[in-house]
C-alpha cells in the first residue's frame, strides 16, 4: 500500500510556516502513549508522512562510512546497546504464495534493549529487514503491525529513528492488541502496537528502529514478547507470527537476603531465604558455610535476574565452617557469633573456635581406699536399717 498518505492527511500550512518548520524541526523527543479503560477505545499517537511534522521521529546518529549503496546511520548518541537478539523470520509458504507447509526465510527481526542516557531509562527497539527474494521470486511478505508485550504497569513512550535512508517510518503507536483492519482499537495495557507497511514490492523492505521507552528498571525474555502481523492488504492471507523477545520485567532475586546462598540452596538446607542469619547467631548463612563470593548476576545490570547484592560478607577462612541451623555449633553455651567476635569467618587473635567446645573438661578423681570402704559400710548400714522398719 503506497505510503498511507491518504490515511494520515498532512496539515495544510502557509508557505512561510512550512519553510520555517522545515528549517527548524521540533520532533526530537518521545511521545507518551495514552492509557485508557481495558476493552474501551484508546487514543492513537499518529505520525506524519512529512518527516518535519512527524512527532514520532527523532534524528538518527552519525553517518557510518563505507556503506555500499545507501547511507547507514548509527543510533542517536544517547543510546547505549544493552542486549541484541536477531531472529530469522520463517513463514509457511501458503502465506507468501509458495508451497504450503514449507517454511521460507522472509527476513530478520532485530530485537534490542537500549539504555537512554538522557533520562536513564530502558528502550525496547524493533527493526525488521525483509529478504528481497524468496525461492527466486520477489518476496511478497508484508508487515502492517508490529506488536510488543509486557508493558502492564509501565508508562510507555514511542519514537522511531532511521538505520538507513531507505527505512520505513512508524505510522502510529497505540496501547492495543486490536490488529490492522480488525475494528476499533481497544485499550490493552500489556501491548503496544506499532503500525507500518514494510514490504519489498512497494520499496519499503526495511523498517526503521521502532523505539518504546519505559519506566522499567529491568528486562527479561518473554516467549510471546513480539509479533508481526500481515494484514492481507495486498490480498495475502492473514498471518500473525509471534517470537520470543525482550520485555520489561520486575527484578527476580536469586538471593533474597544477600547472604551468599541462593534461594534454592536455602530451600535444600532448610535455612531461611529471607533472613541472612537463619539461626540468629550473628553470622551470615553464607559466612557460616564458607562462601567467599555471592550468587553471580547472570544477565547484567539491567537483566531481571539479580544475584547477591549489598551487605554480603565474604568468609576469610572458607575451610572452617559452622552449622547454619545451630547458633552454637560446638554446644559450649557460647554462640558462634560471640566466639567469632569480628564475624569474618576466621579465628583471629583473642577469639575462640566455634567448632571446639570451651566447657571445662570433666575430671574423675579417685577416692582413697579407706574412704571408699567407709562409704560402702555406711551404705550397707542404711540399707539394713530400712529393712528393720515395721510395715506401715
Amino acid at each position: 500500500m503506497p505510503h498511507l498518505y491518504s490515511r494520515f492527511p498532512s496539515t495544510r500550512l502557509p508557505a512561510a510556516g512550512l519553510i520555517l518548520l522545515a528549517s527548524s524541526p521540533a520532533h526530537a523527543t518521545f511521545e507518551t502513549l495514552p492509557t485508557g479503560t481495558v476493552g474501551q477505545p484508546v487514543t492513537t499517537v499518529q505520525g506524519n508522512a512529512i518527516q518535519t511534522f512527524d512527532t514520532l521521529h527523532i534524528p538518527h546518529g552519525a553517518t557510518i562510512p563505507g556503506a555500499p549503496a545507501i547511507n547507514q546511520f548509527a543510533l542517536p548518541a544517547n543510546f547505549n546497546v544493552v542486549s541484541t537478539r536477531n531472529t530469522t523470520v520463517m513463514l509457511p509458504g501458503q502465506f507468501i504464495g509458495q508451497a504450503a507447509g514449507v517454511p521460507f526465510n522472509v527476513g530478520t527481526l532485530i530485537d534490542q534493549v537500549l539504555f537512554d542516557t538522557n533520562v536513564n531509562r530502558l528502550v525496547f527497539s524493533t527493526r525488521l529487514t525483509l529478504a528481497p527474494t524468496v525461492a527466486g521470486v520477489q518476496n511478497v511478505y508484508e508487515v502492517n503491525d508490529i506488536l510488543r508485550r509486557g508493558f502492564t504497569g509501565q508508562t510507555v513512550e514511542a519514537a522511531w529513528t532511521r538505520a538507513t535512508n531507505s527505512d520505513l517510518r512508524m505510522y502510529s503507536a497505540t496501547r492495543t492488541s486490536t490488529l490492522f483492519g480488525q475494528g476499533t482499537r481497544l485499550y490493552d495495557p500489556d501491548v503496544v502496537l506499532m503500525q507500518t507497511d514494510v514490504n519489498v514490492s512497494e520499496g519499503n523492505p526495511w523498517s526503521a528502529h521502532f523505539l518504546l521507552r519505559t519506566t522499567a528498571q529491568y528486562f527479561d525474555t518473554r516467549s510471546d514478547g513480539l509479533s508481526l502481523f500481515q494484514g492481507g492488504e495486498e490480498g495475502q492471507p492473514l498471518n500473525l507470527q509471534t517470537f520470543a523477545a525482550f520485555a520489561p520485567s520486575a527484578a527476580i532475586l536469586l538471593d533474597n537476603d544477600n547472604d551468599g546462598l541462593s534461594n534454592s540452596e536455602e530451600a535444600t538446607l532448610g535455612s531461611n531465604p529471607s533472613s541472612p542469619d537463619s539461626d540468629g547467631d550473628g553470622l551470615q548463612d553464607g559466612l557460616e558455610l564458607g562462601r567467599v563470593a555471592g550468587v553471580p548476576d547472570p544477565d547484567g545490570a539491567f537483566g531481571a535476574r539479580k544475584g547477591t547484592g549489598a551487605g554480603f560478607v565474604p568468609d576469610l577462612d572458607p575451610a572452617s565452617t559452622t552449622n547454619v541451623l545451630n547458633p552454637d555449633t560446638d554446644g559450649d553455651g557460647i554462640t558462634d557469633g560471640t566466639e567469632d567476635a569480628n564475624r569474618n569467618g576466621r579465628m583471629d587473635a583473642g577469639e575462640t573456635d566455634p567448632n571446639v567446645s570451651n566447657l571445662p573438661a570433666t575430671v574423675n578423681v579417685p577416692l582413697p581406699f579407706g574412704a571408699t570402704l567407709g562409704l560402702g559400710l555406711l551404705g550397707a548400714l542404711i540399707a539394713r536399717r530400712r529393712l528393720r522398719q515395721p510395715a506401715g
